[in-house]
């Protein structure tokens, strides 16, 4: 669980990301102040390729600032969206850990002076399911957005929440496209697949009662689709080969 961590100030050393991880993160550690701060910078090329990481230890951590009254409607996406993610693990029973999208940073205690003894912290990368929750989420809630962060904060609660209720329900969509030797591989035919849902029904209907402007038959399913045109095949590809390849590490530094 993270803790009140004001963000590591900005200084120290770069040290390099573990073999397999150069294109995921990006890790500085300031030795004054006993801290260091991890980056997600899996879409500093190419977004498609854009990946959820994890981060757990035994200190103090900082999460990344998600708040919409800074923010505004990007922050809330991504509230939305690291929600989603949060309850995909929860559901998998996979706990303590910090969620980061792509382009977050989360600052934690490195050192504990008072012990003489490092922290151990471990970082993994969020499996296909989790990924998908995610981009579900993201696509959705970005349809609506400037709208969700101008209304109160009750229903711009319940709108994320309807949302996220909807990317839970991906998960047999998922399945299905992502079965091996199966023609219809990738998130935009996951899209496809959950209009048949109720839980994304709603979703569509509460994104439109939100924007407070009707929108005309399949006009909105229609931006949804193009947004998800760019997680296709190689999108999902992407993330089976990083589940070969890449396992769960203990972050080293100073030690």
């Amino acid at each position: 669980m993270t803790t009140p961590l004001l963000a590591c100030p900005e200084g120290g050393q770069q040290f390099p990301p573990a073999t397999g991880w150069e294109s995921m993160y990006a890790l500085r550690v300031n030795e004054e102040h006993n801290c260091a701060e991890l980056t997600n910078i899996s879409d500093s090329k190419d977004a498609i390729y854009g990946r959820v990481l994890l981060l757990r230890g035994e200190g103090p951590t900082a999460g990344p600032m998600r708040d919409p009254h800074l923010g505004g409607a990007t922050h809330w996406v991504r509230q939305t969206a690291a929600t989603a993610a949060e309850e995909a693990l929860a559901e998998q029973g996979v706990t303590g850990w910090v969620v980061i999208l792509p382009g977050e940073s989360v600052s934690y205690r490195w050192y504990d002076p008072a012990n003489l003894r490092y922290y151990i912290y471990e970082v993994d990368v969020a499996d296909a399911q989790v990924a998908q929750s995610v981009k579900v989420s993201e696509i959705l809630a970005a349809q609506a957005a400037d709208d969700a962060v101008k209304n109160s904060s009750e229903k711009s609660n319940a709108l994320a929440r309807t949302i996220n209720d909807c990317a839970a329900a991906t998960k047999q969509a998922w399945a299905e496209v992502a079965a091996p030797g199966s023609p219809d591989a990738g998130l935009p035919n996951v899209l496809k697949k959950m209009r048949e849902l109720p839980e994304c029904e709603e979703a569509y209907n509460a994104i439109k009662d939100i924007k407070k402007i009707f929108i005309k038959g399949g006009i909105l399913r229609q931006k949804i689709d193009e947004a998800a045109k760019a997680f296709g095949d190689a999108w999902t590809k992407g993330l089976q080969d990083d589940a070969k390849k890449l396992s769960r590490h203990t972050l080293r530094a100073l030690s």
